[in-house]
């Protein structure tokens, strides 16, 4: 049998992508990590996702579904605290979210290794990708870690117990990947949403949301979701300015257009 894959699975978009390739297409068993934040407004809609995109792989591939480990859960109350992780993380926190800081702390006390971190590309200058990115190698495995060369930085103590092995592909490669080796309709169970309607629909408003309609899959959104991105989008007067909006093109060539007329 393969080696077990660690992924670590937040019943979303990218971490699904990941589990569902390495079962469907690269046929390896993986073993799934959930961190149960009691807190977390989406919490049920995970666990809901998850168990779905379960049910669905048996289901279409009953003969691949045991490669899908029965998945490991913590309570992220347990988690401690480390001095040294959290000073590791508070010189990077301009650049990354505030859960790669207890992620380490929880990798560490628990003894963890080799944990994929599923980060899809980006572009941006902030961002985990972005730290991380100059100091990645390639090992024999073809995981994707953090060179040990780079011992003793703030980086590689916060992420050297993780593997990163997609960081670059976007959001729309995973679903046409997806399309290609039929597993489109599972990774569609997938949730994003970090606070859903009292209907169970995606909010269009939180990060996670923008993110997935910035990112090409604006139609997971639904009507009302789409809805109230652009309501809360086109009610912040900065976002005309914003130089990637088709307000900023549209006022921009009007511009344009009108100085060629005075010109003439």
């Amino acid at each position: 049998m393969s080696e077990v894959k660690k992924v670590l699975w937040t019943g979303g978009w990218d971490s699904t992508f990941r589990v569902l390739y390495l079962v469907v297409v690269e046929k390896c068993p993986v073993q799934t990590f959930y961190i149960i934040d009691p807190f977390r407004w989406s919490l049920v809609h995970e666990f809901k996702a998850m168990s779905n995109i379960k049910r669905t792989l048996k289901q279409k591939y009953p003969e691949l579904s045991a490669l899908l480990l029965p998945t490991l859960y913590f309570d992220k109350t347990d988690v401690g605290e480390n001095l040294h992780l959290s000073v590791c993380y508070d010189g990077l926190k301009e650049r990354l979210g505030g859960q790669y800081e207890w992620l380490s702390i929880w990798a560490d006390q628990f003894g963890l290794s080799e944990i994929e971190l599923v980060i899809e590309r980006s572009d941006s200058v902030v961002g985990c990708r972005s730290v991380i990115a100059n100091y990645l190698s390639e090992d024999e495995k073809g995981y994707r870690g953090i060179d040990a060369k780079f011992k003793g930085t703030p980086v590689y103590d916060l992420f050297h117990y993780f593997a990163f092995a997609i960081t670059d592909i976007y959001k729309v490669d995973m679903r046409r990947i997806a399309a290609e080796h039929d597993f489109a309709d599972i990774l569609n169970l997938s949730w994003f949403c970090h606070r859903p309607t009292f209907f169970s629909k995606p909010c269009g408003t939180c990060n996670p949301c923008k993110n997935t309609y910035v990112k090409g899959l604006g139609d997971r959104l639904g009507p009302y979701g789409k809805c109230m991105y652009f309501l809360n989008y086109y009610s912040k007067p900065k976002n005309y300015f914003d130089k990637n909006s088709r307000t900023f093109s549209f006022l921009k060539s009007m511009k344009n257009s009108l100085a060629r007329k005075i010109a003439s």
